[in-house]
This record gives C-alpha cells, sequence and structure tokens, in this order.
C-alpha cells in the first residue's frame, strides 16, 4: 500500500511512515501465523487472502496453496495521473 499526492504520484514520505507500522504488523502476523501452524503441524496450508501464512508455512517446508480474489495487482500511475 502506498498513497499519492493529488496527480496521483506516490508520496514517499507518507507511504514510508505508513511502510513502518505495516512492516511491523505483517511481522507480527507471521510470528503468531508460525506458533499456530507448529502447534497444528498441518499437511497442507490453503492461504485465502491472508499473505503471512506463505512465509510461516515456507518456514516450516509445510505445502500450501494460495487463494486470492484480487485479480490484479495495482500499481502506481506514471502517467501524471492521466488514465489515457
Amino acid at each position: 500500500m502506498w498513497y499519492e499526492n493529488e496527480y496521483g504520484h506516490v508520496d514517499f514520505e507518507r507511504s514510508i511512515l505508513k511502510g513502518l507500522l505495516l512492516f511491523k504488523r505483517i511481522a507480527d502476523h507471521d510470528i503468531e501465523q508460525d506458533k499456530i501452524l507448529k502447534k497444528l503441524q498441518p499437511d497442507l496450508v490453503v492461504c485465502d487472502s491472508r499473505y503471512s501464512t506463505i512465509p510461516a508455512s515456507k518456514d516450516l517446508n509445510v505445502p500450501r496453496i494460495y487463494i486470492t480474489n484480487q485479480p490484479r495487482v495495482y500499481m502506481p500511475r506514471t502517467n501524471n495521473g492521466n488514465n489515457n
């Protein structure tokens, strides 16, 4: 996730501050998922829109399947806010 200014360009200062908080949140999720998976010892992990289960299951060498409902990846605009 990132912030954009009124021209559609990435606002790096706001995005970095948000990113630091997001990084901590993702790390906390990863630690929690790791604990859960170690306790359950599954044969397969199905990840449904929770990205933190991917590295957690990979760290434990558990096969994983990821299901997403996001059909495309959004990228910052590079055309000065024009959609043409």
